[in-house]
């Protein structure tokens, strides 16, 4: 059950990762230029939404408009925001408690085998607890299975 719901983890945290890779700022030199969608001022924020579009904002409101990439293109990119370094900082510690708590593989090879196998070891006593925790806010996602509940 460990190593499913460490790969269950996994797969969420690369999801995560892609979202907060994709937080980016608007150069600074094209703040003020007017929007393609509406014409508004852009006041230097881009946030990644599903399949390729990007909202971005003016006005110093958070809804402002839907961007395809090629809309978005010509205002470049001045790095990943705060809060998406912060989400990145995130999930790799996350990632790094998954791999603690994650059974180590053994390996069981025989004489006669002629290909190295491996099975997962014993792992820590907190280490199924640890990851059920960390699960339990996915605990809405399709493929997140009853038995992970605490």
């Amino acid at each position: 059950m460990t190593s499913e719901l460490a790969t269950f983890l996994r797969d969420r945290y690369a999801e995560d990762k892609r979202r907060a890779e994709g937080s980016r700022k608007v150069r600074n030199d094209i703040s003020g230029r007017p929007c393609p969608r509406c014409g508004e001022p852009v006041d230097g924020w881009g946030s990644p939404l599903d399949s390729g579009v990007v909202r971005i904002t003016h006005g110093g409101y958070l809804d402002g408009c839907d961007l395809t990439e090629e809309e978005w293109a010509p205002f470049g990119d001045d790095g990943i925001t705060d809060e998406g370094a912060h989400a990145l900082a995130d999930v790799e510690m996350k990632l790094s408690l998954v791999g603690l708590c994650e059974p180590p593989l053994v390996e069981t090879t025989g004489p006669k085998d002629t290909e190295r196998q491996f099975m997962p070891g014993e792992g820590a006593p907190w280490g199924l607890p640890v990851l059920q925790r960390l699960a339990s806010l996915y605990a809405d996602h399709p493929d997140y299975r009853a038995e992970w509940r605490l």
